[in-house]
């Protein structure tokens, strides 16, 4: 008698390491497979556990298996309609995916249930934006930036929104805001920059680009836009220098050598422009270098 006694204890102490185990890994935020195996050892002890759910789809979707991240986060949802962060999660895959319509009705959800929830305004204007909804995308940015006005990414994601409007002057002012809460930021920089140059205020421009360049010299982009800056005002051998440093670090953008090309040009140095135009033609067809002047 004694030692069945034995012997159920041991079971039952067992299954509880059992469960403690595979709740840790379930919970965990590292490897992608073993949260995987805890959280459907949960599942199938408890199919109606929205978190184990909810942090398979995490998984999931870190795995970038989109369809099952989305399969679980729906099923933490029917089990709990008012679990945020399971339309929080599945908006973001519906994202990924450019699911923009799914997206904002996730975010919507959110916002009712968290009307403070300040990311998922920001997520909500996000989408909008990807849709072309600009003012929406500024009215729920804004609506973020009033919950949480020290999160430098509302205001950069709002400036993106107004230059694509484009409002250059308020686009201007929102990274002006993420500079200031983050002055190391070579993003903001080179965004200002890009509406500095859009309005024709290229000296602005130029030292924007510059300054995005000390922070970080890996980035072609920041180059190439002070390199069109420089042609706007003239300075072709300036222009130069800065396309030529742009193709050192990326050799497969066409708009960089087109426009190194027309620097050539201007500067009569015909050989050297039809080299540069012909190789813009190898990357992509004739027609398509329209308008990148």
């Amino acid at each position: 008698m004694f030692k069945v006694l034995l012997v159920g204890l041991a079971v039952v102490i067992g299954a509880t390491w059992a469960r403690a185990d595979a709740r840790q890994e379930c919970l965990q935020d590292g490897d992608a497979d073993l949260r995987i195996r805890g959280c459907s050892e949960l599942i199938s002890r408890d199919g109606r556990d929205p978190l184990a759910h909810h942090k398979r789809g995490n998984a999931y979707r870190d795995k970038g298996d989109l369809d099952r991240a989305i399969a679980d986060y729906t099923k933490a949802i029917e089990i709990d309609p008012q679990y945020g962060h399971a339309y929080y999660n599945r908006g973001i895959v519906h994202m990924d995916r450019s699911e923009y319509d799914h997206a904002i009705a996730d975010h919507t959800r959110v916002i009712e249930i968290k009307p403070q929830d300040a990311h998922a305004y920001n997520k909500r204007g996000y989408a909008y934006g990807k849709k072309g909804e600009y003012d929406r995308a500024i009215a729920d940015f804004t609506r973020a930036i009033e919950i949480n006005p020290q999160e430098d990414d509302f205001y950069r994601n709002r400036g993106y929104a107004y230059a694509a409007k484009p409002d250059h002057i308020r686009a201007i002012a929102d990274f002006t805001k993420v500079i200031e809460i983050n002055p190391q930021d070579a993003e903001a920089y080179h965004h200002r920059g890009y509406a500095y140059g859009r309005k024709g205020e290229n000296d602005s421009a130029i030292a924007d680009f510059s300054r995005a360049i000390e922070i970080n010299s890996q980035d072609p982009e920041a180059y190439h836009h002070r390199g069109y800056a420089y042609g706007r005002k003239g300075e072709d051998d300036r222009a130069i220098a800065d396309f030529t440093r742009a193709i050192e670090i990326n050799s497969q953008d066409a708009k960089i050598y087109y426009n190194r090309g027309v620097a050539y040009e201007a500067l009569k140095r015909g050989a050297e422009a039809i080299s540069d135009f012909r190789r813009a033609l190898s990357i992509i067809p004739r027609y398509e270098l329209r308008g990148m002047r």
